[in-house]
């Protein structure tokens, strides 16, 4: 019976082509994972500060929640208005006093005829410039659960926080068309922007006077 002999050691051999393309593979595969590491870590960088931005612009920012006005007496005009203001869920605290500003219009239906007329308005500590026709609005807190209004005019989430127009000062001087009296009349119409210093999307919205004021003046709701 024969039997074959096989050598222990045999060494087999590689070519040197193939060494070439493995090498030139894990190099490939080396650079292609590096450039999909970068490239996941870059689009995630731009899908958080995407995800905030868009967050921010529609949670962020003013809301009004109630409108009212003063009517200043018998037989009289409505003189100022008041608007309860607090932020959306998620709006980082504002400084009302230097980062507010308001832009009122309206159309005053007197019975003499319709009068417009417009006027932008700065905190009351923030009156004195004069690129603006309204000389202020004044701020008081409803809700002010962390003093943070009472302390530093701050608005923050948990906070409900009242402004006054005192139209009166409209017709104080400025580039607007003057009241005739002291506010605006039944029927009257307007609208309120308020705009936010730090680039905040401006908040607007409209209000009607009611028809008819009540005997001896008083408080009325704005719709």
């Amino acid at each position: 019976m024969n039997r074959k002999n096989f050598r222990k050691k045999e060494n087999g051999a590689v070519g040197i082509g193939t060494l070439i393309v493995f090498i030139a593979m894990v190099l490939v595969a080396a650079i292609a994972a590096a450039v999909l590491i970068n490239t996941s870590g870059s689009l995630q960088d731009r899908a958080n500060k995407t995800g905030s931005e868009v967050t921010e612009d529609v949670s962020g920012g003013i809301k009004v929640q109630t409108m009212q006005g003063l009517v200043n007496g018998p037989a009289g005009e409505l003189q100022i208005l008041r608007f309860y203001i607090a932020l959306y869920s998620g709006t980082e605290a504002i400084d009302l006093q230097n980062e507010l500003m308001c832009h009122i219009s309206w159309e005053d239906k007197e019975p003499t005829g319709a009068e417009a007329g417009v006027a932008d308005c700065l905190h009351h500590l923030n009156g004195n410039r004069a690129t603006f026709n309204l000389e202020a609005f004044t701020t008081n807190a409803t809700v002010d659960p962390h003093q943070s209004f009472q302390n530093d005019a701050v608005l923050d989430g948990d906070s409900l926080v009242y402004i006054d127009i005192d139209l009166n000062k409209a017709s104080a001087g400025g580039n607007i068309t003057a009241l005739t009296g002291s506010g605006l009349d039944t029927s009257s119409d307007g609208s309120i922007k308020f705009m936010i210093g730090t680039g905040m999307t401006p908040t607007s919205r409209g209000f009607n006077i009611p028809s008819a004021f009540p005997a001896n003046g008083g408080w009325v709701d704005l719709y």
